[in-house]
């Protein structure tokens, strides 16, 4: 607090501010300090992802995405926003919507490993076994030595007979 009293303007200390409150279990003056530092802050990716999941831990889903939304239009990575997008969806159990969310993601950083772990993830929740298999032979392609990968292709395999 003190720090926040020198230099109330400061991203950081705002964002440092926020996990106090949230470890303290105060999430008004935890979402209103992460608010400051995504204000504040240029490139304010892990402010969000925090913020984001702190509302989500509350059933904000809704609220969650809309910090995402806003997130597309300042961050330069928007795969990474879209996966995070993708992972509210799939709680909220729209595994359509997060599905469309990691294609968005794979269109702009296809080579990005984890969206293909994801994707995968996501087609077995809903027993979409063939589409399933090949997320997770993208991923192995991408990361040969893939063990979570090579796991679930094992599981498909026995499931499917």
């Amino acid at each position: 607090k003190k720090a926040l009293a020198i230099d109330p303007m400061d991203a950081d200390i705002n964002y440092n501010m926020a996990q106090v409150y949230q470890s303290q279990g105060d999430r008004a003056n935890a979402i209103a300090s992460y608010r400051k530092a995504i204000e504040l802050s240029p490139y304010p990716w892990r402010y969000y992802q925090k913020f984001t999941d702190l509302l989500i831990e509350s059933g904000n889903y809704e609220t969650a995405i809309k910090i995402y939304e806003e997130a597309l239009s300042k961050e330069r990575n928007k795969a990474r926003v879209l996966y995070g997008m993708s992972k509210i969806y799939k709680a909220m159990g729209k595994m359509d919507i997060a599905i469309s969310k990691i294609q968005e993601a794979i269109v702009i950083e296809p080579s990005q490993s984890l969206l293909y772990e994801e994707l995968g993830i996501l087609y077995e929740a809903q027993k979409d076994y063939e589409k399933a298999t090949t997320a997770y032979k993208k991923l192995l392609e991408l990361q040969p030595d893939s063990f979570f990968a090579q796991d679930r292709l094992d599981y498909i395999s026995r499931v499917r007979k």
